[in-house]
């Protein structure tokens, strides 16, 4: 076959797809349009939105292929020279500007990963307590931060008294019903330890080296 008229094959086939993809875009958006007057969004409404969605993939398969690969080019192109810069600025100055867009997950995970890392590299311990005893306590600091990285990803949620929790955690399980996710409150036991890991990240603060 002619290699000219296999590309415009191609070329047509991909620009009736882009046709395609623009007609029942217009239509999905149209459908979709709600009243700026609804401020509150709720559990029926979530429910009835991923129903729809899911009738719609279903509906227009090509749509959403056409839809998923698009973007994912897209956000490959869009980030990959964020990452690279956050690479380097990483490199020379210990942090980029990326990371404090989440401050607070960025340090979690940091602190949580350099403390367990110093409990399994330490060459010693601050005086007035035993290797074991502070093996303990970095153990306990990294727990503090690696639930607190997980409070930030709202895997896990932190709430005090059993009726508040209570309530909240039956709110919690119908999202994770509706959505296919695991989170959860926390227990007394993590609030305590995470209370308690804090408490000792801040007395032995400026021990935490090797």
């Amino acid at each position: 076959m002619n290699p000219l008229f296999t590309y415009q094959i191609i070329v047509m086939i991909i620009t009736l797809a882009l046709v395609r993809y623009q007609i029942i875009y217009r239509k999905l958006k149209k459908s979709g349009k709600r009243s700026k007057s609804n401020k509150f969004v709720s559990a029926e409404s979530v429910d009835s939105s991923f129903k729809r969605m899911d009738r719609d993939r279903k509906k227009h398969p090509i749509y959403y292929f056409i839809h998923d690969v698009y973007y994912r080019i897209k956000h490959f192109v869009k980030e990959t020279p964020l990452n690279v810069r956050t690479f380097l600025q990483r490199g020379k100055r210990g942090w980029g500007d990326s990371d404090v867009w989440g401050l607070s997950h960025y340090l979690s995970k940091t602190i949580s990963e350099t403390v367990k890392h110093l409990k399994e590299n330490n060459h010693g311990h601050p005086c007035g307590l035993t290797e074991g005893k502070w093996i303990d306590i970095l153990n306990e600091i990294s727990r503090t931060f690696d639930l607190a990285k997980r409070m930030d990803e709202n895997e896990l949620y932190y709430i005090k008294g059993q009726l508040r929790r209570k309530k909240w955690q039956k709110t919690v399980d119908g999202i994770n019903k509706k959505c296919d996710t695991h989170d959860r409150c926390m227990t007394d036991e993590e609030i305590k330890a995470y209370e308690r890991g804090f408490d000792l990240f801040r007395k032995y603060f400026f021990n935490l080296w090797d």
